[in-house]
Formats: C-alpha cells, structure tokens, sequence
C-alpha cells in the first residue's frame, strides 16, 4: 500500500476478544522476556578480536660472541652444580596462538645441564630449551654484564 487509507486497516479485527490458548497455559513474564533476550550471533568472536589485538614480541638474533657468552656462563653453572648459587635466566617462549612471542625470566638454581637434548633444568621442574636462552647472570649481578 502506499500510505493512502492505512488508518482504517485493521477495523475490521481491532475489537475482537484476545485469544486466550486453551491447550497451553499463560507464560510468566520472565520466560516471555527470555525470548528477547541477545544472543551471541558470532559466538567466539569477542575472543578472536581480544586475540588479534594482543601483542607479541620478534625474537632477537643473538650473534657469535652473544651466543658463546651464555654457552660459556652455563658451562661454568654445569660445572658448578649443585654449588652454584641462583642464576636468573631470561629466555624467549614461542606464542602457542598467533607469530611471535615473549620474553621471560626464570630465576633460581639449576639442577641440570643436559647437553645433548640441549636443555637447562632447574629446581623448581622448569626446564627450557638452551637456544631459547636470552641471558644468564647472577642472581645478584644483573647489570648486563656476564
């Protein structure tokens, strides 16, 4: 319709009595409201937008000298274990999500240099990969200098 007569469409109904359902019983008002509530039309969407918005960090390329440095420090704490006092370790841990990562620090005694899976283990169960080590040092001398 175009607009024209519209306010006399429903004349002919607009004083019939309201059907009451005999089969069914009325519905209270909170499970009527229930059926307007929202709903998630894209479930897991809120998730993947807090996801895509999360930061990561590159790794760092160590070069020669940087590289010989830690493998020297965890040789020394390979020799010195279990004397050795605690060390804080920085090291790269690959995001399981998205490219990328972040650095942690681990700190604490070392319990075992395994040289041949390549990995450092400590007191507390943490055991990391060595080429994921950043930085080794003292757990009183973290100035940057081995």
């Amino acid at each position: 319709m175009n607009g024209m007569g519209d306010e006399h469409r429903y004349d002919d109904i607009i004083d019939l009595p309201h059907h009451v359902s005999a089969k069914r019983k009325k519905m209270d008002p909170l499970s009527r409201a229930a059926q307007f509530s929202p709903f998630a039309a894209l479930t897991g969407f809120d998730d993947y937008i807090f996801e895509e918005g999360r930061f990561t960090d590159g790794k760092a390329e160590l070069d020669d000298d940087e590289k010989a440095a830690i493998g020297s420090r965890l040789s020394a704490l390979a020799g010195l274990y279990p004397d050795a006092g605690d060390v804080i370790v920085t090291y790269w841990s690959e995001d399981r999500k998205k490219i990328g990562g972040k650095y942690l620090t681990v700190s604490g005694k070392v319990k075992k240099i395994d040289p041949e899976k390549g990995t450092v283990t400590f007191e507390g169960g943490i055991t990391l990969p060595v080429c994921d080590v950043f930085s080794v040092c003292d757990y009183g001398n973290c100035s940057g200098e081995e």
